[in-house]
């Protein structure tokens, strides 16, 4: 069966209404989308108008029967009890509004005891494959398929060999579920890892662009061209100045977007950084990349190299600095929720213009340090120089905002001043760590108070609050508001593990599926898949998630993945690298207990 669908296009009625909207969205709403949406060429397009055809076959034997009608053969009894299981299906629609779908029937006689396996295979049809011959493909081999399908999933795994079993077995089921989400964006011409969850599936945005970065990483080693897949597609999204959108959505098109956030550009060159200088892969930094919008007669060509430079000027010129030497806020780092959930909205735009990110400077005091190392190995000196010498003022930047039991949060204004003095806010204490922006004496108050303010009452990862705030948007313990959020969680463990490795393995486990079914195993989701932040013991209900989509990001999966690398890189003491090395030899001994091959 085969079905095709075409979007006919919108109504007089609806374009009047967009028409409108957008009016809006230019001057009032401009607060809610940063203006109104206008696809920068005929390429990018909100509606999909021509989705991929979709097809059901049965594999192993003829079908019995097609219909069409879903809303008849489910009826009241749903997929538990189908109406129609007792019927033969047809293929007319029982009404108009029927619900239409694709449904096969198989006749078979079971003996007593007796067990048959049936075969289908479900897809759609990608631009420039015959059907014809994808179903020969899926046809030819279908039987030994999952085998070899098993077999090939236990090849470049990061591997964690310990005394505990299961955690071997929950890096094998990260790696597969994080892997298996790798999808092509047919407009950029580029694979993605999507962060899902809500923002894809509900709310159908791709984003924010730093989440691709950091689910890429664990790949570095293990699979690079996934890797090199992730950056090209973050360049082809860079505006001509170095800006890096929140998002995209539909085909292409920048995401209408109030955030600005001032951090992307960090996870890129980190990314990058890390790829280059792990894999000596000098000759993809002069591959050709077309910027955005990267259609049309006046597309633009340019060099990975230039435009990662182009990026750093961003951070460094046009976000540059505040009055304490911080990083500037602008409007969100990795919290979308600092500023707009936070501040009240009559000082938003002061605290964009003059508010500073101790997230921000932590994370680049070792970013810049890193990517000064890929600017030596390119040969930029000058570059090298200078981006050492910023993370350096960086360093020295957080270092003074420590209130002798951690470090600050953020700056805003002078009439809301600093946050983060009286709750311990946990987003910029591990890159503190990580960025050496704290003395031996420091560390030590710090590792107390992130044990005790964050992670000793938690039963299920450290909370990014040691206590609710009233003003923060979201009841107490949801979300940016005490929540538990792997994504951070995943770098705590890698700075705790420059500190102390038994507490570091300890938090690392605390922020498994394993973990999260045995505390609470009346919640369903979180055992084979979760969402991007828990509830955490703030909360009335511990355990569970902010929304109704409770699982599918791949923010559960890549930061447990990057902190087992983290992890076993800083407890094992790394060797010193020379750039001149060959990477096999690296390999052999500081990554061999991680990846079952390389």
């Amino acid at each position: 069966m085969l079905d095709s669908k075409r979007f006919k296009g919108n109504t007089m009625g609806d374009k009047i209404a967009w028409k409108a909207l957008n009016a809006y969205l230019a001057t009032k709403g401009k607060h809610l989308t940063g203006g109104a949406v206008n696809p920068p060429i005929k390429e990018t397009v909100l509606e999909d108008e021509s989705p991929p055809a979709t097809f059901l076959i049965s594999l192993d034997g003829p079908a019995d029967g097609f219909g069409i009608d879903v809303t008849k053969f489910f009826g009241v009894g749903g997929a538990g009890a189908p109406e129609g299981i007792h019927e033969p299906l047809s293929m007319k629609p029982s009404a108009k509004d029927s619900e239409k779908g694709l449904l096969i029937e198989r006749k078979l006689h079971l003996e007593p005891g007796e067990e048959k396996t049936l075969s289908f295979a479900y897809g759609y049809v990608p631009e420039g494959m015959n059907l014809e011959t994808l179903i020969a493909e899926v046809e030819s081999d279908f039987t030994n398929l999952l085998a070899k399908t098993c077999e090939q999933w236990k090849e470049s795994r990061i591997q964690l060999v310990t005394d505990e079993e299961w955690v071997d077995r929950e890096l094998s089921w990260h790696n597969y579920y994080l892997r298996s989400n790798l999808t092509f964006d047919s407009f950029f011409n580029e694979h993605i890892l999507s962060q899902g969850h809500m923002y894809q599936y509900i709310i159908g945005i791709q984003a924010a662009a730093r989440d691709p970065l950091q689910h890429a990483l664990p790949f570095v080693f293990s699979q690079p061209e996934i890797v090199k897949n992730i950056i090209r597609y973050t360049l082809k999204t860079v505006t001509p100045v170095g800006g890096i959108p929140y998002g995209i959505v539909g085909y292409g098109m920048y995401m209408p977007s109030p955030w600005r956030p001032s951090d992307q550009q960090l996870w890129l060159l980190w990314l990058a950084s890390e790829y280059i200088l792990s894999n000596r892969d000098l000759n993809f930094l002069d591959e050709i990349i077309t910027m955005y919008p990267i259609y049309g007669k006046n597309k633009k060509h340019t060099r990975v190299r230039d435009v990662l430079t182009l990026c750093y000027r961003y951070l460094v010129d046009t976000n540059s600095i505040g009055e304490h030497g911080l990083a500037r806020l602008s409007y969100g780092d990795w919290n979308d929720m600092v500023v707009h959930g936070y501040v009240p909205m009559e000082q938003r735009d002061e605290v964009t213009e003059v508010g500073e990110s101790m997230l921000n400077a932590a994370m680049a005091s070792y970013v810049l340090n890193l990517y000064s190392q890929l600017l030596t190995y390119m040969g930029e000196m000058d570059l090298a120089e200078e981006a050492l010498e910023f993370a350096k003022m960086q360093r020295e930047a957080v270092n003074k905002q420590w209130n002798g039991e951690w470090f600050k949060r953020a700056w805003l204004n002078e009439d809301l001043g600093w946050i983060g003095t009286d709750v311990m806010w946990l987003e910029p204490q591990p890159w503190s760590i990580i960025g050496d922006a704290v003395s031996k004496d420091q560390a030590d108050a710090l590792l107390k108070s992130i044990n005790n303010l964050a992670r000793r009452f938690s039963k299920h990862g450290a909370v990014i609050l040691s206590e609710p705030l009233e003003k923060m948007t979201g009841d107490p313990g949801i979300g940016t508001n005490g929540g538990v959020w792997p994504s951070i969680n995943g770098t705590l463990v890698w700075a705790l593990a420059l500190i102390d490795g038994d507490l570091a393995w300890d938090e690392w486990k605390r922020n498994s599926l394993a973990k999260h079914a045995e505390e609470y195993p009346d919640v369903w989701y979180g055992i084979w898949s979760g969402p991007d932040v828990y509830n955490s013991e703030f909360s009335d209900r511990p355990g569970q998630t902010m929304c109704r989509l409770d699982r599918l990001s791949r923010n559960e999966y890549a930061p447990t993945r990057l902190a087992a690398l983290q992890y076993r890189q800083a407890h094992w003491h790394r060797v010193q690298q020379s750039w001149s090395e060959p990477i096999s030899n690296i390999a052999k001994r500081d990554v061999q207990i991680l990846y079952t091959s390389y």
